[in-house]
């Protein structure tokens, strides 16, 4: 048995992901709690205390380790002031989008494969802010019967 430093402290081979693995919904509820809480100026300790949780199973439920149950979330809602309705509407939609972007993104390289034009994924809810930005239509054309979640593949 060899037992030198080179071999113990030695890392991990790193398995590569799945192309499309999709985030896990504690991993978006997470996310919109923390981002909340971040905006109000708020301490996870402050959450906590709120809610009545500890603050370990607060920041794991923000780091999207731990599934909370739906008294947790609402608690945890209620402590930030926040419509529960709102939070869950919020993760809905960023997981849309996130299912709409790995979309466009396998059309996009089955465009590539097929030899047509190159084509990008065009986010549109972007497009007007963009367009205040830039005199005239500079911004690529847009495939209509692509878009998805206020995503869209563009030449």
């Amino acid at each position: 048995m060899q037992d030198d430093v080179t071999t113990r402290n030695r890392p991990a081979p790193v398995r590569p992901l799945a192309a499309s693995t999709p985030t896990l919904l504690r991993t978006a509820l997470g996310a919109s709690l923390r981002r909340r809480r971040d905006e109000q100026g708020l301490r996870i300790v402050d959450v906590a205390e709120r809610a009545n949780l500890s603050v370990a199973y607060v920041s794991e439920v923000e780091r999207g380790r731990k599934e909370p149950s739906s008294e947790v979330v609402s608690a945890m809602c209620d402590a930030l002031g926040a419509p529960l309705a709102e939070v869950l509407r919020e993760v809905v939609d960023a997981l849309e989008r996130e299912a709409a972007r790995a979309r466009l993104a396998e059309l996009r390289d089955q465009a590539r494969r097929d030899g047509r034009a190159p084509l990008r994924v065009l986010d549109l809810t972007a497009r007007d802010e963009a367009r205040a930005d830039v005199r005239g239509d500079a911004l690529p054309r847009v495939r209509s019967h692509t878009r998805f979640s206020g995503l869209a593949l563009a030449a």
